[in-house]
């Protein structure tokens, strides 16, 4: 039997007593001196850069309203990527502009968390809850922070609040299908020190019924041996050691337990499928701003375990039992020269390593790989007037013992109708993606003569924002083409062997559209409105196939919908607060040749909506907030993977407290 390992938090009547008792004591307290702290000024090189690159970032009204939930829900919800996820709990990953999940990088406050097995991440396991700010650097605009981002790159960050001197919260969520959550957070400080330490544990039976339409009969049935256990936790640390020097360190902890339902079609014997992961991360900075000068250095640890197996209940026969084990360290130094507002400078060291070891107890076969990588970036802005910048990226790398010469971005910024506020930004960049360690090594099956994939992409995106007295508006219009070579996907082995194997076989053209906008009404002193909406149109095709041979020539790539949007509406009137969404999926294709039969199948168009009540109350240094969600509102029948099951209509019932002094 498996094991589930789960975890126990207190009760949270103790959390209330908890900030009952510091507040009966705070109030007892008196200050008996104060301290005046000199001003200081950062000087950032942000706004700069941000003039010419292609991004977004998550509104904190999306942030709060979904921070109980998975970083894979906030995108789906409130970005233009795609996200493909195996079930409720289940494994997520990204399709950023029609890529493959391994080309959109994640960064956690500054270092890469894709696997270097893979070369991908599991949004499903990154709480909101752990994530201050969310942005999206899209297409070559990527190049800034991470090469092999060919659709673009995440960044998550964490914020130090140095205002803030004692801060407690608490969220209890019950959930339907036996769904029980729990959020907790500390933090305290003054102008000089920070701590914040954040908790978490989410776990569900997660039993539903589902319509299930791939066998005969067509019948109803519930879902089984889906159960999940999720806990955190993570610390951070920030110090003013000087007023113009800052450190900090974070530090990230999470497990996750996931047994795993067969698919709808499954018809065989019954057979018990779990997953396991452990997850540790630590970064630590120091950032000292000297007059136009900023020096930044950074150094981090993570660690990342999975376990999985899977075997026959009848027979009692193990399938596969594998452990994997991957260490990564990633240094960096860096330097940024900002003359006044036209001019500015950046360059950055990188020495990484990565260490893997795969092994499968069953089949008595892994690999043991170690990946040293050494990276340059530079960067060079100028502001040649009040309406023209230009902005120029390179890269250059070298791993596996292969030099990859300069990686070119180039950016413009052209600021017309200055009073109307609308500017153009455009961009043409070359970027390539090293093969993961899997693609390499993995027995059977891995290529050591894989090419990286290499292409080119470019960027044109003209943006428009407007604010009256009581509505703010933006819109941006973002048109994108990149031309990927040696596209790395695993195939049949051609030697007619059971197994398959990892080829360059594709050349994939990905092009279109996004469109962004965001409105912001004030109506009144008591009632507002905030509407968000992204709609994406991605044609991803593969371009080298022989017609007459393969039928995948000029068809869409499986998996990747030619039609996506998301639309949310955050309404607050006094006490009461209103929250909507609404995600709507375009026809997917599950075979290459984009054919549809009873043996080859095409997953339909979805509109997947919620809907969120809130009422709160503010006492003083107290909020309290009682919340009921309607998930799945038009109780609709999807698939975002073929064959996994997803839940019809559910609800939630949430309590959050938070005290601030």
């Amino acid at each position: 039997m498996p094991i589930h390992r789960t975890i126990n938090y207190l009760p949270g009547l103790f959390f209330i007593w908890f900030l009952l008792i510091i507040d009966f004591n705070s109030q007892a307290q008196s200050i008996s001196d104060t301290i005046e702290l000199k001003p200081v000024e950062i000087v950032s090189a942000a706004d700069l850069i941000s003039q010419s690159i292609v991004s977004s970032k998550t509104d904190t009204t999306l942030l709060r309203y979904l921070e109980t939930k998975s970083l894979a829900q906030l995108l789906a919800d409130a970005s233009p990527v795609f996200i493909k996820t195996y079930g409720r709990g289940a494994s997520a990953s990204v399709s950023f502009r029609g890529t493959a999940s391994s080309h959109t990088q994640v960064l956690w406050n500054g270092i890469n968390i894709n696997s270097p097995m893979r070369g991908d991440v599991d949004f499903s396991n990154i709480p909101v809850y752990f994530i201050d700010d969310v942005s999206l650097l899209y297409g070559g605009s990527s190049l800034q922070q991470s090469s092999g981002a060919f659709g673009g790159s995440i960044q998550l960050k964490n914020i130090p609040n140095f205002s803030k001197t004692l801060e407690i919260k608490y969220i209890q969520e019950i959930e339907s299908f036996n769904t029980f959550r729990e959020f907790f957070l500390f933090g305290f400080g003054n102008t000089k020190f920070q701590s914040k330490t954040k908790l978490f544990h989410d776990q569900s039976e997660n039993n539903f019924d589902y319509y299930n339409w791939a066998n005969l009969p067509h019948e109803t049935n519930t879902q089984s041996n889906a159960n999940y256990s999720k806990y955190g936790f993570q610390q951070e640390l920030y110090g003013q050691v000087k007023p113009d020097q800052l450190v900090s360190l974070k530090i990230q902890g999470l497990h996750s337990f996931r047994n795993l339902p067969q698919l709808m079609s499954y018809q065989g014997s019954e057979r018990s499928e779990l997953q396991e992961d452990d997850e540790f991360k630590a970064v630590g900075s120091w950032e000292s701003v000297q007059n136009h000068s900023k020096w930044n250095i950074l150094s981090s640890f993570q660690y990342h375990s999975l376990h999985y197996l899977r075997k026959s209940l009848e027979a009692n026969f193990v399938n596969f039992n594998s452990t994997s084990h991957e260490y990564s360290s990633i240094n960096q130094i860096g330097y940024n020269y900002q003359n006044y507002s036209s001019l500015f400078f950046s360059s950055a060291v990188n020495i990484n390593g990565f260490w893997v070891t795969v092994y499968d107890e069953k089949l008595k076969s892994g690999y043991q790989k170690m990946r040293p990588e050494l990276s340059w970036t530079g960067q060079l802005s100028y502001v040649w007037n009040e309406f023209f910048t230009t902005h120029i990226i390179a890269r250059s790398e070298f791993y596996d013992n292969k030099w990859i010469p300069i990686i070119p971005a180039l950016m413009i910024h052209y600021q017309f109708l200055r009073q109307k506020n609308m500017s153009l930004k455009a961009n043409i960049s070359r970027n390539y993606h090293k093969p993961g360690l899997n693609d390499l090594y993995w027995i059977p099956g891995g290529n050591p003569q894989l090419k990286p994939e290499d292409g080119y992409g470019s960027d044109l995106a003209v943006s428009w924002n407007g604010k009256s007295k009581d509505l703010t508006t933006g819109i941006s219009l973002n048109i994108f083409s990149s031309w990927i070579n040696n596209w790395i996907i695993w195939q049949p082995s051609a030697s007619g062997a059971y197994y398959w194997e990892a080829n360059n076989v594709k050349t994939v053209w990905a092009r279109g559209f996004e469109l962004l906008t965001s409105v912001y009404w004030q109506a009144g002193n008591h009632l507002n409105f905030k509407l968000i909406g992204n709609y994406s149109f991605t044609r991803t095709t593969n371009e080298h196939a022989v017609p007459s041979v393969d039928e995948s020539r000029g068809k869409q790539l499986i998996y990747v919908p030619l039609h996506s949007a998301n639309v949310s509406l955050a309404s607050h009137y006094k006490n009461l607060d209103v929250y909507f969404a609404s995600q709507i999926v375009g026809q997917r294709f599950t075979t290459s040749n984009n054919n549809y039969s009873d043996f080859e199948q095409k997953l339909n168009p979805y509109t997947l909506s919620q809907l969120d009540f809130g009422y709160s109350i503010n006492m003083k240094k107290w909020y309290w907030r009682l919340g009921f969600k309607i998930e799945n509102l038009f109780n609709q029948d999807y698939m975002t993977v073929l064959w996994r099951a997803m839940p019809s209509r559910y609800y939630n019932l949430s309590l959050q407290i938070k005290w601030n002094q």
